[in-house]
Order: structure tokens, then sequence, then C-alpha cells
């Protein structure tokens, strides 16, 4: 009996591992599903387009059904099409991409074949040697080049533009001629001259017109000031005979009373008044003194026929 229990428990765990994988297989093809009917629709699409003898069209879609979905296959499609358009350059690295991954997949055959494009093309390439100083960034064909001065670098045949730019320099720029391979050819990229510094415009001349301005305004308010403290005074004297004329000593009836609570704040609006007429009197003064002005310039003929710039 123990043992019947043991074997049902046994078939019901293998029946469970495959039933998990299978699920797993099944959840991995639905998530690679639209990925592999994208690769394969541009694959076709690429396929069509070099039988119509549209080769860099065609590149361009075998490289992205490649980069959808990586295939042995779809890479030694790419590296016969770059080939057939005369990029041995960009051709070789694509047949040793082809061959890294006919080796993962263990298809010899499509290895062998790749690796015998990679010695094929090996005599075909064109080399060039870069120097440049070593605080340079260098960009090929608008792309950064990650090497150092001195090393001898396999580009494709064709017209190329060489670039170099550092911080505080005037960038360079040259066109690069590679001839179809087997060659070889150098280039000295030279040290970089200064930019120079940037022309930093003088402050605009003030010409005082807003400081004179305002110098007037506190001179008219100094003024107004000073007429509503001679007003609030005139006031306080004639408070001041009221209250002579209702108060004996310090007795007063009530029109003196009134006329004596008057006069003590028609005194004090007098005070401040003269107080704030003089310092704005003052401020405006100064204001108008200090105020910047702009040169007057004139200009002399001299009897040569030259001309003389008179600033005062």
């Amino acid at each position: 009996m123990e043992r019947e229990q043991r074997r049902a428990l046994a078939r019901g765990a293998g029946a469970l591992s495959v039933t998990v994988a299978l699920l797993a297989h099944a959840g991995s093809a639905r998530g690679q599903g639209p990925d592999k009917a994208m690769a394969e629709a541009l694959f076709r699409a690429a396929k069509e387009l070099q039988a119509e003898g549209k080769l860099a069209e065609a590149c361009v879609k075998y490289m992205e059904s490649h980069h959808v979905d990586p295939k042995p296959g779809t890479i030694l499609n790419v590296a016969t099409c770059h080939e057939q358009e005369g990029k041995t350059a960009t051709a070789w690295a694509d047949y040793a991409e082809a061959a890294t991954f006919a080796a993962r997949a263990k298809q010899a055959d499509r290895e062998k074949f790749a690796r015998a494009k990679i010695e094929e093309l090996e005599k075909k390439l064109s080399y060039v040697t870069l120097h440049f100083p070593a605080d340079l960034a260098i960009l090929l064909d608008g792309k950064a080049l990650a090497t150092a001065s001195g090393t001898r670098v396999p580009l494709d045949p064709g017209d190329h533009t060489l670039e170099a730019t550092a911080p505080g320099k005037i960038a360079w720029r040259s066109p690069l001629k590679v001839e179809a391979g087997p060659s070889e050819q150098s280039v000295t990229v030279p040290a970089l001259e200064d930019a120079a510094a940037p022309i930093v415009a003088p402050p605009a001349a003030r010409d005082g017109s807003t400081e004179r301005a305002l110098g007037w305004v506190t001179i008219g308010v100094g003024v107004a000031a000073l007429g509503a403290g001679t007003i609030f005074g005139v006031q306080t004297l004639n408070e001041k005979s009221t209250v002579d004329a209702n108060c004996v000593g310090v007795r007063c009836n009530a029109i003196g009373l009134k006329a004596n609570d008057d006069a003590h704040r028609a005194a004090t609006l007098s005070t401040v008044g003269f107080v704030l007429g003089t310092v704005a009197l003052a401020t405006g003064i100064v204001l108008l003194v200090t105020a910047p002005h702009a040169p007057n310039t004139a200009l002399l003929l001299a009897p040569a026929g030259g001309a003389i710039e008179c600033v005062w």
C-alpha cells in the first residue's frame, strides 16, 4: 500500500512538472509571438528590397529584423547585404557576429561559412590610422570614435567626414576619402586653435533722466510739505489769538479750550510739514546734482579729410 502511494505521488509530481513546463512555454510563446511576427515581416520586406536592388533599404530592414529577434540566419543576411553594398568593414564585423551566433546555436555550417567570409574580407579591408592630440573628441560621420591615437581602424570605402572638438577650441572638420581595399592611409588631426573669448558688451550708459525726474518729483513733494507746514503755522497763530481772547491765565471758556486744542494740533502738523519738506527738498536737490549726464559729442572735420570726435 505504501509503495502504491509513493508511485501515485511520483506520477502526480511528474504530471505537475510537465504542466508547469507547458504553461511556461505557452507564456514564453505568447510574449515572443508579436516580436517574431514583426521580425519575420521585416525579414521578408528586406528580401523583396534586396531582389529589387535597393540594397541600402534592404540592409536597414535586415538589421531591424535582427534587432527584434536576433538569429544567426538574419545576421548572416545583414552581413551579405552589407558586402553587396561594398561596405567591407561593416560586413566583416557582421560576419564575426554571425559566427558567434552560429557557434552558440551549434549551427556548424553557418559558423564555417561566416568564418570563411571573415578571412576573405580581411584581405580586402581599407585601414585608416588616426593621429590626434589626447584632449580631442573625434567624430567620424557624426558619431564618436572610441579609439586612441595611432589605432589602425578598418573603414568602409567611400566618403566620410572627420571632426575634432574640445572645450574652448574651434572645431575642426575635414572630408576623408577611403579607397577600396586592400589599402592603408594615415590621417593627422591638427591641434585645435583657441576659440575667441566672448565679447561682453559694456553696460549701457545712463543719461540720468530717471534720477532727474525723481529729483524734480521729490522737490515738488518738499515744496508741498513746506507749504502745508506754513498753512498749519498760520493756523496755529490764529488759534493762539482766539485762546488769548477767551482765556484768563489757565482758565478758558469753551471757545478758548477748543482753540487751544486746535492750536496744538496745527502746531504739530506744521512742524511735521516743515521737517518733511526740508528733507524732501534736500533729497531732490542731491538727485539733480548727482544725476549722470550723457556725453555730448561732436564730429569735427580735419583739413586732411579726417574726422575727430569730441566728447564732453
